[in-house]
């Protein structure tokens, strides 16, 4: 719950999310009927890191959080995303309480169309390195 957590106060931050999306930051599943754009993020993966020179008292993890952006057109979602890796790479600090080491852009991934809902998506992996 840490990296998603991590992940949704940055985008909840950032002026150029809000400009896009407003406050439309869902966690796992958006409600029917929400208007376009926004995003919807979920918890891929959470490990704990094994560092051969770990430091007693720390207890460094690594999550893995998907951000999918989706829009009216292919332009509003990849812009989203543009906007949503803007917001969160390379941020570091303590971040919504959780102390974090460095958030990192892993993949983005192939815009896709869906065209029983009428509506493109583009989703970015993020992973957060930070302590537990």
């Amino acid at each position: 719950m840490k990296p998603e957590k991590v992940i949704f106060t940055l985008l909840g931050a950032d002026a150029g999310v809000a400009a896009l999306a407003s406050h439309r930051l869902y966690s796992e599943v958006a409600p029917q009927g929400t208007a376009k754009p926004f995003i919807v993020l979920g918890l891929i993966g959470d490990k704990p890191d094994y560092p051969i020179d770990a430091t007693p008292g720390t207890d460094p993890w690594t999550g893995r959080v998907q951000v999918t952006c989706f829009g009216a057109t292919s332009e509003s979602s990849k812009g989203l995303a543009e906007a949503a890796m803007t917001a969160c790479y390379k941020k570091s600090g303590i971040i919504g309480g959780v102390q974090v080491i460095a958030v990192l852009v892993d993949t983005r991934g192939a815009s896709h169309y869906d065209m029983d809902v009428d509506t493109y998506q583009q989703s970015v992996d993020f992973v957060v390195h930070y302590y537990r």
